[in-house]
């Protein structure tokens, strides 16, 4: 059971599922009884009347229904209907003295901000909030405006650098070629320079040599990836490992055996087991780790020492 929060007048359907000790659901119970209690004044819900009292009830303890014993075996429920009842907070606290897995307990909330939700959301489009939106829209498109004039300019400045740069081009088929014309002057200065360039500055043999020296070095360096990859697998397994010991210790899945108790009913000794899932616990299977446990009194039944030890 949870915290749940529902509007006033509506029914929530309170739900609980009875396990034995081998988790297994439990059907036919007769003993699976409901309380409410109003956190505002303490009263409790007499079911007999609907009414909240403090004392004087005719029915304080409900029943609750079996929900559906062939495709829902082992759970119970109770429609509480909160019509004519103040928004607050009601404890809800379910026994059994049969189910191993008591008591469940949760709350729900009624009313309070949940029932103005939609009152609330509505008052967000008030025509004062819709006016201001609509300013605030049209200095957005002025100041846009202005940002739309400021980029106008910079392409006319573009274009007139353009239509300079294409009067400076040459008007001949190749540029550099042996009709020239007098825009092609710049290119020809450049053309010049590049005539003494030598034709080969880099050899084949160095071109070659400089290709294995990369490859080496891109061989080498894979070799590292790969080591580093087998490290960082290692080093997941191992983490891997630990969450599923330190699930296991946090009593998520456990299961107890073989429990010593001495005359006076207290316990010595036991082992339990941990395991990954609720269906390996329930079927004895897949245990992650078994660990041993040992205790000690004094004469006035006080523990003394408690021990538990991965076997």
């Amino acid at each position: 059971m949870e915290t749940t929060r529902i509007q006033n007048s509506q029914t929530e359907q309170i739900r609980v599922t009875a396990l034995d000790i081998e988790a297994a659901y439990i059907t036919g119970l007769t003993d699976v009884l409901l309380e409410i209690r109003r956190e505002s004044d303490g009263y409790y819900l007499d079911f007999n009347d609907s009414t909240f009292k403090n004392s004087g009830w005719t029915t304080r303890q409900e029943q609750m229904a079996e929900l559906d014993v062939t495709n829902s075996p082992g759970t119970y429920f109770y429609n509480f209907d909160t019509t004519g009842f103040s928004d607050d907070n009601y404890y809800i606290r379910v026994t059994s003295a049969t189910a191993y897995n008591t008591p469940w307990e949760g709350e729900l909330k009624v009313g309070d901000y949940v029932d103005n939700l939609d009152a609330t959301v509505s008052s967000r489009a008030s025509e004062a909030n819709a006016t201001s939106n609509t300013s605030s829209i049209i200095s957005e498109v002025d100041a846009n405006e202005t940002k739309i004039d400021l980029v106008q300019s910079d392409v006319t400045d573009i274009l007139a650098d353009t239509n300079e740069t294409q009067g400076k081009l040459p008007t001949n088929n190749i540029m550099g070629s042996s009709v020239k014309t007098d825009k092609d002057d710049e290119i020809d200065a450049i053309k010049a320079k590049t005539d003494n360039l030598p034709s080969d500055p880099t050899s084949e043999i160095n071109a070659t040599s400089n290709k294995n020296e990369v490859i080496v070095e891109i061989d080498a360096n894979e070799v590292k990836i790969d080591l580093i990859a087998t490290d960082l697998t290692a080093h997941r397994t191992a983490v891997e490992d630990r969450i599923i010991r330190i699930l296991g210790l946090s009593k998520e899945n456990i299961r107890l055996f073989d429990p010593i108790y001495d005359s006076n009913s207290r316990l010595l000794s036991c082992t339990f087991k941990t395991y990954s899932s609720k269906a390996d616990t329930i079927s004895n299977t897949n245990a992650i780790s078994t660990y041993s446990i040992v205790g000690t009194y004094n004469d006035g039944s006080e523990l003394l020492t408690w021990r538990e030890v991965k076997e």
